[in-house]
């Protein structure tokens, strides 16, 4: 009986969809007064690393726009 109830409840918890915790990325943005962004680094011409190491292309541009 009680390996029926416990297999019962996990089924249970498995089924019920659970609200995630992480935080609104608008929410974030409002807090924080940032916007994180990524680029890759080795995407010719849309965003890299250039012979002197600074980030360059199309992605760094838009980033500063933004």
């Amino acid at each position: 009986m009680k390996k029926i109830l416990g297999m019962m409840l996990s089924l249970a918890l498995v089924a019920v969809p659970l609200k995630s915790v992480a935080e609104p990325i608008l929410q974030r943005i409002e807090r924080t007064g940032t916007i994180r962004a990524g680029a890759w680094k080795d995407a010719k011409p849309f965003g890299y690393v250039n012979e002197k190491g600074e980030w360059v292309g199309y992605t760094r541009i838009s980033h500063k726009l933004i």
